[in-house]
C-alpha cells in the first residue's frame, strides 16, 4: 500500500529455515518481516520492522496510535514463540520511528535499555526484551557532558550517543533504529550477544562535518546513503551447537 514502494525486508547470507512470514500491523500498514535461520541445527528468528512515520497529519497525528498497533502486533507473535520455546534466540530490528522511551517499545513491546531490569524477568510475567543502545548511554557521565558542553547544550550531545536520526527541526537526534534481544540472547545457549559490541555506524562518507547523515537525492544530493545510520551487532554462536 505504500506508493513509494518501501518495504521491510531481510538480507541473508544463511540458510532460511522457512518461508519467511508477513504479518499485518493495521489496514494500510507496512508488513513486520519474519525470518528464520539456522546455523548448526540453530534457529535465529529476525524480525523486520519499519513502523508508521513521526510526520504529523493534517488532523495533528504523529502516528503513535499505529506504531503502538505495531508494537502489540509484534508483541503478540513474540509471545507465542516463547509460550512454545522460552529459549528461542530473536531480534526484533528496523526503523520504529520511535525512540526507546516512547509507549510502542517501552509499553507494547516491553522493551527495555536497563540490563538490571531485563535479567530480573520471570517467567509469570511477559518476559522484556532488551535493547542494547542502553550500552551507550550506560557508561558517560553525564556531569561530563555539562562541564564540556555546558548545561544547555549537554543533553542534545548526550542524546547524540545512540541517535540514529537527525530531526532539524528542532537540532535534535533521536534514536528511532533499535535492535530488541530476546533473553535467550543473554545466555549461554546457542546464539548469544557479544557484550559492547552494539553501535550506530557513522561513516565519513555517511556523515557531513557535523556527524548528522547525509540522505541521498537523486540529482541534488547524489554522494548522500539515507537520512538514517546503520546499527550494527554480533552475535556468537557457542560450541556444541
Amino acid at each position: 500500500p505504500d506508493p513509494r514502494g518501501i518495504r521491510a525486508v531481510s538480507l541473508t547470507r544463511l540458510p532460511l529455515a522457512a518461508r519467511p512470514i508477513s504479518h499485518v500491523t493495521y489496514p494500510g500498514g507496512r508488513f513486520i518481516q519474519e525470518a528464520k535461520v539456522v546455523i548448526n541445527d540453530h534457529l535465529l528468528v529476525i524480525f523486520t520492522n519499519h513502523w508508521k512515520s513521526r510526520r504529523t497529519g493534517r488532523n495533528g497525528d504523529d502516528g503513535s496510535d499505529k506504531r503502538i498497533e505495531a508494537g502489540k502486533v509484534l508483541r503478540h507473535r513474540i509471545d507465542e514463540i516463547l509460550e512454545d520455546s522460552p529459549e528461542t534466540d530473536f531480534i526484533a530490528m528496523g526503523d520504529f520511528n520511535d525512540e526507546p522511551e516512547n509507549k510502542s517499545l517501552k509499553q507494547a513491546l516491553l522493551s527495555t535499555m536497563d540490563l538490571n531490569l531485563f535479567s530480573e524477568y520471570n517467567f509469570s510475567e511477559k518476559p522484556k526484551l532488551w535493547n542494547p543502545a542502553g550500552e551507550l548511554v550506560a557508561t558517560p557521565a553525564f556531569t561530563d557532558f555539562v562541564d564540556e558542553y555546558g548545561i544547555e547544550e549537554a543533553p542534545r550531545q548526550f542524546r547524540k550517543l545512540r541517535g540514529t536520526y537527525y530531526y532539524s527541526g528542532d537540532k535534535s537526534y533521536l534514536a528511532l533504529d533499535n535492535f530488541h534481544l530476546s533473553p535467550g540472547l543473554l545466555d549461554d545457549l546457542g546464539f548469544s550477544y557479544v557484550q559492547k559490541s552494539y553501535q550506530v555506524y557513522r561513516h565519513p562518507s555517511m556523515t557531513d562535518n557535523e556527524m548528522r547523515p547525509i540522505a541521498f537525492r537523486a540529482g541534488a544530493n547524489p554522494q548522500g546513503v539515507a537520512d538514517h545510520f546503520p546499527i550494527l551487532l554480533r552475535l556468537n554462536l557457542h560450541e556444541g551447537f
